[in-house]
Formats: structure tokens, C-alpha cells, sequence
């Protein structure tokens, strides 16, 4: 199963990459399955049984403002599993910054 990190901006996005290279980490950047839309389009794809190691270059990677939401893929549909940002803000379709 894979997770999609979703972010609210690409400016988000691209300091979770930076993180997630320097810690040769893998994943992959692809464009948002439309069932989940955000401001950036982007989002950064990895394995679930990497999931712990992701969040956690990814949360150390953001601005306390910054926002970003985890979703596993299960068949046609996606569950989330969780948050993360400095204030641990929500990200839902559809929410503005």
C-alpha cells in the first residue's frame, strides 16, 4: 500500500523533498489523485511500512504554519492517517490556508 503526503503549497512540498533526499528516503512526487486536491497539485508518494520514518522527515521538515495530511490508498478509496505540522493543524479537501 502507498501513502500520499498532500501539501498546501509547493513551497511545503519542496522543503519535504529536500528533507526527504538528504535523508535518502523513497519516494516519489506526483501530481494529486483527485480525490485529494490541495492549493500545491503535488504530493509526495512513498511505501506505508515506511510511513513512521516519512512523517517524521516530513514534520521535521515544516514550518510551524505549514500544513500536510497523510492518506493510504486502499483499492479506490484513501483513509487518513494523520497530520503533521508544527501546530498539527488538520488538512482536508477543499480547506484554505
Amino acid at each position: 500500500m502507498k501513502i500520499y503526503a498532500i501539501f498546501e503549497s509547493v513551497h511545503h512540498l519542496m522543503r519535504a523533498e529536500k528533507a526527504m533526499r538528504a535523508a535518502s528516503f523513497r519516494f516519489e512526487l506526483r501530481p494529486n489523485p483527485p480525490e485529494l486536491e490541495s492549493s500545491c497539485g503535488m504530493c509526495a508518494v512513498f511505501d506505508e511500512e515506511d510511513f513512521g520514518a516519512g512523517r517524521e522527515i516530513i514534520t521535521g521538515s515544516l514550518l510551524p504554519s505549514a500544513k500536510c495530511s497523510f492518506h493510504a490508498r486502499e483499492g479506490s478509496v484513501f483513509r487518513e492517517k494523520g497530520n503533521a505540522s508544527g501546530k498539527e493543524a488538520n488538512f482536508q479537501k477543499g480547506e484554505k490556508a
